[in-house]
């Protein structure tokens, strides 16, 4: 005979939506208890909780328990399993639909991470009436992205948002100066009326190669007003206005079709207004698997193969699957793009698609994925299981989220990861995302990609990769967008809160001309005044390797300091490297663990002594004890 259900039981979490009158657990589904034991499942399902016997049976089935394995000592027999394996049970409040079970290792963090799982009802099967722990899914893996099954659960994503959130405008907004008319079974390019208003979708894609007849000039912008040959669309343009035409859209942006290219008078006109162009399209297409405008939307995922769900032994109406391990760090809060990411998440301009788009469907390899301010989804869950970048980007711009500076450098760190065929196009690309910060009061003045609000903790960026500065002016050197290669905040970012961080220089003026008034768009110029401990020293070349930075020596003429060794912001040839005798070495303060300093070298300047950003020195309180030993006294200084 089973012994008496506990009062409150590991499984307690996913009660929430149960009736009190039917469910036994639903009065302690709100008591904490996150992590559990497996063992801990099994002693209440002898007891006679049918929840928690569905989690262990489930994790028994042995292609499932094959995965979990994998985190704990594999020298461990079953029983010491049971107490190394770490659940916790993640009820996703967005999709009520899906129960994902968490594994990991309990004790201590394990390279191979956590592994996921979902627990659901079937389609076909009856779900429970007195207990609702455990439910069908809301949409599932499926072999093709065009199918109708697809378009159903793209069409539920949208009716959600629509009824449950307040992501897209309640009415219709004003038309892009030109869009694409999906009039019956012809496309034409329209020239949108000044009081127009009509829902329309926009497409993030990649060019690559593309068909020249595929772009707009000036010479065939009467033509396409009134036919565009569906055979000289590419193929990611025409599943975009299939995809229009399944939802019943009418209009379509594609920049390649609605900006005039090779015309810099519109490119500089509408580039400027992609914060309005995706901030109010109805839904943006995310191309997200296609090198080229070649290549498509639609694909055949076999992903229901790969990851083919399990009935679960002594209950037949329920089934556990696998999600795919790591497949969604492109959605996450900490990613950094990689040669491994979707193409399309690869391109500079498609991070402010990504993030003003007030919804976004991305059509992957795998599944299609589901973005908007409120929620994500996808076929397989991973989704649901992440700290999701645009969520934190967009709770920043609001008074419950992390500080918009801190949380600007995650955007920082992801930009600087992203291809640009131009780089002229470094700053504007970013100037959507800017203008909508700038429209939600937060952060304070726009200044060269960085924000006025604890501007001195954004100006210690480092870099670790490429080091390349561009020949032509982008920024001030003081800017991140200054010199091209992944940049890194570390710890600066993650412990801005961190009681030992402190800066020493006072920032007494900082600006920047810019092509708008609220300083987006094109840099034509910038400086900051700020005071600070100096101390002038001699620089000497130690190494240039080919292609890379040197590594220089500072020296000083006082004995009682030693010389530390730096590398510069940006690779140099010998011949540039030789070439500089002199810096100042300005120290910034303590960030985190790290005395900083930042090393300037002195530039012309019609505007009186001014120097540029040479690089970041780190050291540790010794140096910095033997710096402020000779340094003996504040300097006011400008960089440009």
């Amino acid at each position: 005979m089973n012994s008496p259900i506990p009062l409150a039981c590991t499984c307690r979490s996913l009660h929430q939506d149960c009736d009190a009158e039917t469910c036994p657990q639903k009065q302690y589904s709100r008591q904490p208890g996150d992590n559990f034991k497996l063992f801990e499942f099994r002693e209440n399902a002898e007891r006679g909780c049918t929840t928690c016997s569905a989690i262990y049976n489930a994790l028994s089935v042995e292609p499932v328990k094959r995965v979990w394995r994998e985190t704990v000592d594999q020298s461990n027999d079953a029983s010491t399993a049971e107490q190394s394996i770490s659940i916790e049970l993640m009820r996703t409040g967005e999709r009520p639909g899906r129960v994902v079970i968490r594994t990991g290792n309990s004790y201590g963090s394990d390279s191979r991470g956590w592994r996921h799982f979902n627990l659901f009802v079937p389609a076909e099967a009856p779900e429970s009436k007195s207990c609702v722990a455990l439910r069908k899914l809301k949409c599932a893996p499926i072999d093709k992205t065009d199918s109708a099954e697809s378009y159903r659960f793209l069409r539920q994503w949208l009716d959600e948002c629509n009824n449950l959130h307040q992501c897209a405008a309640p009415e219709p907004p004003s038309l892009p100066k030109r869009v694409l008319r999906l009039h019956q079974d012809q496309v034409h390019l329209h020239l949108s009326r000044e009081d127009e208003k009509a829902r329309y979708a926009t497409l993030s894609h990649r060019w690559g190669s593309f068909d020249e007849s595929f772009i707009l000039e000036v010479t065939n912008l009467e033509s396409l007003t009134k036919n565009i040959n569906w055979s000289k669309l590419p193929k990611t343009a025409q599943d975009a206005i299939e995809i229009c035409r399944k939802l019943g859209i009418e209009y379509l942006w594609i920049d390649a079709l609605c900006i005039i290219q090779r015309y810099k008078p519109d490119w500089d006109e509408q580039s400027e207004k992609m914060c309005t162009i995706y901030g109010q399209s109805y839904l943006n297409i995310a191309a997200m698997d296609s090198n080229d405008s070649g290549g498509g939307c639609f694909r055949s995922t076999g992903s229901d193969k790969r990851y083919p769900p399990h009935t679960v032994p002594g209950h037949p109406n329920l089934r556990i699957q696998q999600q795919p391990h790591f497949t969604h760090l492109d959605f996450g809060s900490n990613y950094a793009t990689s040669s491994a990411s979707p193409p399309l998440l690869r391109r500079g301009w498609v991070l402010q698609e990504r993030l003003l788009s007030p919804r976004c469907v991305y059509y992957g390899k795998d599944e299609l994925l589901w973005e908007c301010k409120a929620c994500a989804d996808c076929f397989c869950g991973g989704t649901n299981v992440i700290a999701r970048f645009k969520d934190v980007h967009h709770r920043s711009l609001t008074e419950d989220g992390d500080p918009l500076p801190f949380a600007w450098m995650r955007i920082t760190e992801r930009y600087s990861c992203l291809d640009l065929t131009r780089d002229s196009d470094r700053a504007i690309a970013l100037s959507g995302i800017a203008q909508e910060v700038v429209a939600s009061g937060r952060g304070g003045k726009y200044l060269a990609g960085l924000w006025a609000d604890k501007l001195a903790y954004q100006l210690v960026w480092g870099l670790s990769s490429t080091f390349r500065r561009p020949k032509g002016y982008i920024a001030p050197s003081w800017s991140w967008l200054s010199v091209f290669g992944k940049v890194e905040y570390g710890q600066n970012r993650m412990d801005y809160q961190a009681a030992w961080s402190r800066i020493a220089v006072v920032i007494t003026d900082a600006a920047v001309l810019a092509s708008k008034p609220d300083g987006t768009g094109r840099i034509k110029s910038g400086y900051l005044l700020l005071n600070g401990m100096t101390l002038d020293m001699e620089a000497e070349v130690m190494a240039v390797r080919k292609g890379g930075r040197p590594r220089i020596q500072l020296t000083h003429s006082n004995p009682y300091i030693e010389y530390p060794v730096f590398e510069p912001d940006y690779a140099m040839t010998p011949e540039e490297a030789v070439a500089i005798e002199k810096v100042v070495v300005l120290y910034w303060g303590r960030i985190v663990y790290d005395e900083t300093f930042m090393v300037l070298r002195q530039v012309p300047s019609d505007a009186g002594v001014a120097y540029e950003r040479f690089g970041l020195l780190k050291a540790d309180d010794h140096w910095s004890r033997q710096f402020h030993g000779v340094a003996k006294s504040r300097t006011d200084v400008r960089i440009v």
